[in-house]
């Protein structure tokens, strides 16, 4: 069958509150614009993160129900050790209450003031843990890693070459371990192929270093491995994953990820030293090694979770419902980073908001808005998150990116539930235009856990000036496409930046307008902000000073000379015409005004852009966003709000023959 299906009955639910605009807006003013202070009783659709958020099985359920909570030798621990062992393939096997509290027992195990722990991907748990005890980290990603690169089918892949290099500078015995994100969580869980990690594995073992795994994405790496690596396409997830242990020295684990739990982590290697100095440290913070600050029930849950992380079923359904939210959203031009990870799918924020700078914090933009039209909490990776860094002379540092990341849930959420998140993310970018920034009012400790921020102009989602008329002045009669009757030659226009992208599609549907004989005598000089455009305001006539404002205006330009003559008539003009409805339409496509003019003066316009004859400039087209009509002065914003009117159809449109419809 074509249709994919949730490998899963659903058996026991929570209901989802359906909110209002006006509640939502009102948890975001309560919150500070700060998603993460947002009650989850008011969010419909959460995917602020998958850490702890997936749904355990009914079997994972029935084992919490069995659990030994007894102090010491709880059979609840010898199943978790079984499943681990059968798993990962280490004697060892050392639960902790979360992956953060299993890293930095295992730094404390093996860092030193002065080490150094390279990886591809050091996630901000371990790279904290290594920091707190005078280690340096330092990642080595492969060139295709950066965001907006070609694509490459293994993007967390480690660079072999640099991490040659940094053992050769520093010395083995300054790199105690190298850890090695599986998948990495950049870009939304970017895989490492196996035979990166054999030719770590290599590298590492000729020098005496220890190689560890941080694989709370365990499952997704194999997956992608399965479906990408052609040594192993195909190959059962479980043999794959077992390769990717075997390479190594031990893994540090997250179970709230791939784990599904909603809580628990666990350390697993061979090594007795290693295990001797885990467990000591172990007793003095976390409590007894066989339990690692655990109830039983929690590790009857993470045995079972390891036992079907790795089903094929579920994990096929996971990956393809991911890959629908990023397909259905860069179909429609949602700037989507790709290739899309396995466990997320990211968005860029400044390219879906191109009219908002850095400082403007786009994302978090982005991700409020969403909230405010349907309820979606997502997380923002950028100018609030990363921002207010300083080097060492206090300079700020430049943030990179601005992403919106789409965490997928395990179990949690259906097809149904991803559609709608679709649904409402095209229907923001169709009003990308009228989201404004945000500016931060208090950072607080942490900005993006703490910090109180307002919308820059007090509305975060701007009115939509062009205005609906009453039925009884619309006067246009059914239009066969909604384009016509949203088409108006509105005078109020922002001047708001159109991006590089839109401006291109518009004059591709300038270019390929019909012409006799194709001919093509029409061109098109588009004036932004120059010299050449400050002339080109200086030449319309009184009453038409409104269009200075407009981001671009469009100088329609056309020849007779190189038209087509038939039967006595001189085609230029109309060539001309369909090329600037097409123009027209396909602004407004892209939910932009755009308002053709005859107000300027001819001779003056051509020889502010430098136009030679014989062309002649038709028309002049003020292309942009629609803008607030309260700035326009009484007279012009009169004209604006007039009802449009046309002679009735029986005086314009004959059948057969002409009729004198006057």
């Amino acid at each position: 069958m074509r249709t994919m299906i949730e490998p899963f009955r659903i058996w026991t639910v929570r209901s989802i509150r359906n909110t209002t605009p006006e509640e939502r807006l009102g948890a975001l003013e309560a919150a500070g614009y700060n998603l993460l202070k947002i009650p989850a009783r008011d969010v419909t659709v959460d995917l602020v993160t998958d850490s702890g958020t997936g749904a355990m099985s009914s079997q994972q359920w029935a084992a919490m129900m069995t659990a030994d909570e007894a102090y010491a030798g709880s059979e609840s621990l010898f199943r978790l050790e079984d499943a681990a062992r059968d798993l990962f393939g280490y004697r060892h096997v050392v639960p902790t209450h979360q992956g953060r509290a299993a890293k930095r027992l295992l730094c404390a195990a093996l860092v030193e003031p002065g080490t150094t722990i390279p990886a591809n991907t050091h996630l901000e748990t371990s790279r904290a843990a290594i920091r707190a005890l005078g280690g340096e980290t330092i990642e080595l990603p492969i060139p295709e890693a950066v965001l907006g690169s070609p694509y490459h089918p293994f993007k967390g892949n480690l660079d072999v070459d640099r991490l040659r290099q940094l053992i050769e500078r520093e010395g083995a015995k300054s790199i105690p371990a190298v850890f090695l994100a599986v998948s990495s969580p950049a870009g939304g869980g970017q895989p490492v192929s196996l035979e990166n990690i054999k030719a770590v594995r290599d590298l590492t073992a000729r020098h005496g270093i220890r190689l560890f795994l941080d694989c709370a994405y365990f499952a997704e790496n194999a997956y992608f491995i399965h479906v990408r690596e052609e040594a192993w396409r195909g190959r059962p997830l479980r043999d794959i994953a077992g390769e990717m242990f075997r390479l190594a020295d031990g893994v540090m684990l997250s179970a709230r990820k791939d784990g599904i739990v909603n809580t628990g982590g666990l350390l697993a290697f061979d090594s007795d030293d290693l295990a001797a100095r885990v467990r000591r440290a172990m007793v003095r913070s976390d409590g007894m090694a066989t339990h690692g600050g655990l109830a039983a029930r929690d590790l009857e849950g993470m045995a079972i979770g390891l036992q079907e992380a790795l089903q094929g079923s579920y994990m096929a359904h996971r990956f393809e419902t991911v890959e629908h939210l990023a397909r259905s959203l860069a179909r429609e031009g949602v700037p989507v980073i790709q290739p899309v990870g396995g466990h997320a799918v990211q968005l860029d924020a400044r390219a879906f908001l191109p009219h908002l700078e850095p400082e403007d914090l786009p994302a978090q933009a982005v991700a409020c808005s969403l909230y405010l039209l349907g309820g979606i909490r997502a997380a923002e990776v950028g100018s609030l998150k990363l921002g207010g860094r300083t080097d060492a002379q206090g300079r700020p540092l430049p943030v990179p990116h601005d992403l919106v990341r789409f965490s997928y849930p395990r179990r949690t959420y259906t097809r149904s539930h991803i559609d709608y998140v679709i649904e409402a993310t095209l229907e923001l970018f169709a009003n990308r235009h009228r989201v404004a920034g945000l500016e931060i009012v208090d950072p607080g400790e942490r900005r993006h856990l703490t910090a109180v921020m307002r919308p820059k102009g007090g509305r975060l989602l701007r009115e939509e000036h062009t205005r609906e008329l009453p039925p009884e002045h619309r006067a246009l009669g059914t239009c066969s496409h909604p384009l016509f009757q949203k088409r108006r030659s509105t005078r109020a226009i922002a001047e708001m930046h159109i991006d590089e992208a839109v401006i291109e599609r518009i004059v591709q549907s300038f270019r390929w307008a019909p012409s006799c004989a194709n001919r093509q005598p029409a061109r098109l000089v588009l004036a932004r902000r120059s010299p050449e455009r400050e002339a080109l305001d200086r030449t319309l006539m009184e009453g038409n000073e409104w269009a200075r404002t407009a981001p671009i205006l469009a100088a329609v330009v056309m020849s007779p000379a190189r038209a087509a003559t038939v039967n006595g008539i001189n085609y230029a003009p109309f060539d001309a015409g369909l090329a600037t409805q097409n123009l027209v339409l396909a602004a407004v496509a892209e939910g932009l005004v755009a308002h053709p003019m005859a107000g300027y003066d001819e001779p003056a316009a051509r020889q502010a852009l430098a136009v030679p004859e014989p062309w002649r400039i038709v028309a002049v087209v003020a292309i942009g966003f629609a803008g607030d009509p309260a700035r326009l002065d009484p007279a012009t914003r009169e004209k604006d709000e007039r009802p449009r009117q046309r002679l009735p159809l029986s005086q314009m449109v004959f059948f057969e023959r002409w009729t004198d419809g006057e």
